[in-house]
């Protein structure tokens, strides 16, 4: 009987009873039969040496041939067993940066905070730019005459989404009168004729902080300079049918008469250049020395060390 190619006595490496047999199914065989009786490195290679009595060439490539199938038996097994642990991914995840450039994801970030009803300008400005980014803002107009079945149930989508966006923005003495409302439309007049007339409440009481304000020794000066410049600017913004505008040198000429008492050379200075500062020049002119004596603070520190 004419054994087939590669499987005879001629075509097997070795001399011992392995010839005649495909040697990688043997080596095979041998491993899984081992491992099934949990047996150590040292004990197989040595029942599997001595089963086939191989000369040292042969010896070597056995060995080579059982550590490649030894690792790969093993990284089989790892990979089972972290397939069997991962999560389940339905869809594919869209990186965190992408999501960060959404629409969605910038109209949350705009997102005004809960109105109670003071600083209505600026709380309105906030939500106009929300209700804008979310495409929504075309409500306060009304719904459109002669508008198509498909174009009104879009609107009315539309409509009621913006009531549930201010709503959301309302704290909890406002939510019931505005609750009621049946349109976004006479949801945003309604604001308006309630905060929007006049904001002279609050542009008074902007000008009290604007003419209290004083300036403290333990706050840093520019800082406390940059609140003055935002008062000024909030009374601007208060009223755009009169808005209040103050010149940049009387801004200006505020700060320097605001100045704390250890700055009063340093303010007398100023006002010996006989210059027009702007606020810009004037906040750059008190970050300078105020660095220079801090500086000096800490050289005064070291040398008293």
């Amino acid at each position: 009987m004419t054994s087939p190619d590669g499987n005879g006595a001629s075509g097997a490496s070795g001399t011992g009873p392995a010839s005649g047999y495909n040697l990688i199914h043997l080596c095979l065989y041998l491993f899984l039969f081992i491992r099934c009786l949990n047996l150590n490195t040292a004990t197989y290679l040595f029942l599997f040496i001595s089963c086939l009595n191989l000369n040292t060439s042969t010896y070597y490539l056995v060995t080579e041939s059982l550590n490649i199938v030894i690792i790969i038996f093993y990284m089989f097994n790892f990979g089972i067993k972290i397939y069997r642990n991962m999560p389940r991914i339905l869809t594919i995840q869209k990186p965190y940066i992408v999501d960060r450039l959404s629409v969605s994801s910038f109209a949350a970030s705009i997102k005004p905070n809960v109105f109670d009803g003071s600083n209505y300008k600026r709380w309105r400005e906030r939500l106009t730019l929300w209700l804008t980014a979310m495409n929504v803002m075309h409500v306060v107009a009304g719904k459109p005459e002669g508008s198509t079945s498909e174009d009104a149930n879009a609107f009315d989508r539309a409509d009621s989404f913006f009531r549930g966006s201010i709503i959301s923005v309302l704290a909890e003495n406002l939510i019931d009168t505005y609750l009621s409302l049946p349109t976004g439309k006479e949801m945003w007049e309604t604001l308006e004729a309630q905060f929007g007339v006049s904001d002279a409440g609050s542009e008074l009481y902007l000008m009290e902080q604007f003419f209290d304000y004083k300036m403290v020794e333990d706050r840093p000066i520019v800082e406390q300079a940059h609140e003055i410049q935002a008062l000024s600017k909030d009374l601007k913004d208060c009223s755009k049918e009169i808005p209040c505008v103050l010149p940049d040198k009387f801004v200006a000429g505020a700060i320097i008469s605001k100045l704390p008492p250890s700055w009063r050379d340093f303010a007398t200075s100023l006002k010996h250049k006989r210059k027009e500062f702007s606020i810009s020049d004037l906040i750059g002119t008190l970050d300078v020395e105020e660095k220079a004596r801090a500086k000096d603070t800490r050289g005064k520190g070291i040398v008293g060390a």
